[in-house]
């Protein structure tokens, strides 16, 4: 209970603003005469009172003749109305007095009206007060307090009470509320689990409302049917606050009545319009709902304190809500059409005030709470996630050690087979165990080189695939143990991963690769797919690129054929590439030549680590080209054993162009116009719908016919990531 005694504090402050008035140098004018639409005869009125007025617009007129005690002769006064929710204008001795600006005023001021009257008025000791009124709604017509007369400057105690607590305290409120409500509304859309944010966002916004229509400002955006909008706003803040109480507290789904009663609420605010109807109808509905809210929440925290249920949490809960309701009653009064007991101060404000801080403090409690909690769940993880570090770098090292023996196996094996005498290639057989560790599910098909298996690995179950090469002669199965040795170098999530090389007990080469999935990218060239989807594939390409060049491999073959899709191909697939048997290693060991010299000039082209040299023997015939034409860099047909990253850039470009136009960029491979001694084709620029025009760019340079100007692939990357991620911004809701 030690945590309540800031509230408490906070309450007795404001019982002090709006405690009992009086003043020794003031007069109250009570009797009036009222003249209704310039009508000669009047009635006598004495204020306070609802005056007897038709509900339809009109102009009235209240009068009165002062007589003043010798004190005040040849002296300023002050004439206060500390409330009337119209704008009133005052004659004095038949001149019109002015009052003080408001910038806030439309139909009705926001009170209290204070005029200054000028000492040549009261030399006399006699003064005739006139006000005139236009009467545009309901209220207008209601005062609830009588006007007093005083010296100028020493405004009494209920005029000042009146200033402070619907000036200040208002707009204390609002700005509490309201800013409070849309902080939270915030992190709400920013993490939608988050549900109590939302009640306690929509609750505080729309209950900062009231506030803000005791400081007059919303009819400057709605005129007359403010008020209408006041009703849905005080039907939907304490409907949400029960959303809230049941989210935050944990007390399961709420009443759906209460749905019910915001609609009817909100319907009735919108059904009577009408300004003088407003107050009559809506003004009970608004009070009767409140109420009910406001005594359904003190029972839900007397519960909640039975139970030890966050007890702080719900006692602040509670104080909230006991001081709302009894700074309210004063305002509820008045909208039912009862007496004004706090002659024009609107309470209410202040009771809001006190609410808006009683939630923060709880929410805040919550999220203190929360840090803690969440900071001891991110020791525990930071201790699981250095268990899973640890054991991640074992297999790891494990993986390593794996590639390793491939590596060594597969170079061994290529050393080897180059000798063989060659022998029959042969089928495998559903069913078949290979190697005593493989068992055959299905063929897959065939590649320029090789037939692939699924098989299922009966260690743990898991299918994967097996390659054999097509023939058995030398040259093919030192193709096949290049691909694993080159393959086995790089780990990456687009390029497909080597697991196993071995020869059979029946002396059968075999490489075992991931099974990816899904198919080549050749089904799905031709057919124009949306921007989105292209630069998707083209940016997962490049990055597998990225890697085997980091590694020293230049794949030599890339093409749609050795590209494989997997996961959702036709929203967000993952790509692999696939098939290294005409792949290439660079030695990195071994730098030589000028690194600007190009490379039909057979000078050493540019690489992103400086010049590069081939070393080792080519597996193809000569005079034959390793490859597909079209997909081929044109340099290649001067039969140069210097070859380096730009040639797989260069079928990257070509792909680009299949995917974003649905067409081959050339009408005649590049390679055979090269070979022929033809010229070489002009190819067709990108205009892809989409697609930024750097990006776009750096594509085109892709298919250049001189190396150096080519970009590397990681250069491919970064453009294609650029567009890529502002594709995905546009499609967000």
């Amino acid at each position: 209970m030690a945590r309540l005694v800031p509230t408490s504090w906070i309450l007795v402050g404001l019982l002090g603003i709006v405690g009992c008035s009086g003043n020794a140098d003031v007069r109250l004018l009570s009797t009036w005469s009222l003249r209704v639409d310039g009508a000669t005869d009047g009635r006598e009125v004495r204020l306070p009172a609802h005056l007897p007025l038709p509900a339809r617009e009109l102009a009235y007129e209240l009068s009165t003749v002062v007589s003043l005690p010798d004190a005040w002769r040849g002296r300023e006064l002050d004439l206060a109305l500390p409330t009337l929710a119209a704008i009133p204008v005052l004659r004095v001795d038949g001149e019109i007095i002015e009052g003080g600006f408001d910038p806030a005023a439309g139909y009705r001021g926001r009170g209290p009206h204070v005029f200054r009257i000028p000492r040549d008025a009261t030399r006399d000791g006699r003064v005739e007060l006139v006000l005139r009124v236009r009467h545009v709604w309901t209220q207008s017509g209601w005062v609830g307090a009588a006007p007093r007369l005083s010296r100028a400057g020493s405004l009494d105690r209920t005029t000042r009470r009146a200033w402070v607590v619907n000036l200040h305290a208002a707009t204390a409120s609002f700005m509490a509320l309201f800013q409070v409500g849309l902080i939270y509304l915030l992190v709400f859309l920013v993490d939608r689990g988050r549900r109590a944010y939302l009640y306690f966002g929509i609750q505080g916004i729309c209950a900062s409302y009231y506030p803000l229509f005791v400081l007059g400002f919303p009819q400057q955006v709605f005129g007359r049917y403010d008020v209408n909008v006041l009703a849905a706003m005080l039907v939907a803040a304490p409907i949400a606050s029960v959303y809230f109480l049941h989210a935050f507290f944990e007390l399961g789904p709420p009443w759906r009545g209460w749905r019910v009663v915001c609609a009817g609420g909100i319907a009735a605010s919108g059904l009577f319009a009408d300004p003088f109807a407003a107050t009559r109808f809506v003004g009970p509905i608004v009070v009767g709902t409140v109420v009910s809210i406001l005594a359904y929440h003190v029972v839900r925290s007397v519960k909640l304190l039975r139970e030890r249920r966050e007890r702080v949490s719900a006692g602040l809960w509670l104080t909230g809500w006991l001081v709302l309701g009894a700074t309210s009653i004063c305002d509820f009064l008045v909208w039912m059409g009862g007496p004004d007991w706090m002659e024009g101060s609107r309470t209410a404000s202040l009771g809001l005030l006190v609410f808006a801080v009683s939630l923060t403090v709880v929410l805040g409690r919550r999220h203190i709470t929360s840090l803690g909690r969440a900071d001891a769940l991110n020791e525990e993880l930071a201790h699981r996630v250095e268990e899973l570090e640890a054991g991640t770098r074992r297999i790891e090292s494990l993986n390593a050690e794996l590639r390793r023996q491939i590596r060594e196996r597969s170079t061994t094996l290529f050393e080897s087979l180059t000798s063989l005498i060659p022998a029959l290639p042969r089928e495998l057989q559903i069913g078949e165990s290979v190697a005593g560790r493989y068992e055959v599910v299905r063929p897959l098909g065939e590649g320029g080189m090789g037939v692939v298996y699924e098989v299922r690995r009966t260690t743990d179950d898991q299918r994967l695939a097996l390659k054999l090469a097509h023939a058995v002669d030398p040259a093919s199965l030192a193709r096949l143990a290049r691909e694993a040795r080159i393959a086995s170098e790089v780990h990456h999530p687009n390029v497909v991963e080597i697991l196993d090389v071995d020869v059979s007990e029946s002396g059968m080469l075999f490489v075992v690769l991931e099974l990816v999935d899904g198919s080549s990218l050749r089904s799905f060239v031709g057919e124009r797919r949306s921007p989105r989807w292209s630069m998707s594939v083209l940016h997962q390409i490049a990055r597998g690129l990225t890697a085997l060049h980091a590694r020293g491999v230049v794949h030599r073959d890339l093409k749609p054929d050795n590209v494989l899709l997997t996961g959702d191909v036709f929203g967000e697939p993952l790509v692999k590439i696939t098939d290294f048997g005409i792949s290439r290693q660079l030695d990195f060991s071994e730098l030589t030549g000028d690194v600007t010299a190009p490379l039909r000039e057979g000078g050493v082209s540019r690489t992103p680590s400086g010049p590069r040299r081939l070393v080792g023997g080519t597996l193809t015939e000569v005079g034959r080209l390793a490859g597909t034409p079209m997909y081929m860099a044109p340099e290649l047909a001067d039969g140069l054993r210097l070859v380096d990253e730009s040639i797989d850039v260069f079928s990257l470009g070509v792909i680009a162009h299949e995917l974003l136009l649905g067409r081959r960029p050339f009408e005649r491979p590049p390679i055979l116009a090269r070979l022929e001694g033809s010229p070489m084709p002009a190819p067709e620029p990108l205009r892809a719908e989409g697609s930024e025009r750097d990006c776009l760019e750096v594509l085109e340079r892709c298919r250049s016919y001189d190396p150096i100007d080519r970009p590397t692939a990681s250069e491919v990357v970064a453009a294609t990531a650029r567009t890529l991620e502002r594709l995905r911004g546009r499609a967000e809701p």
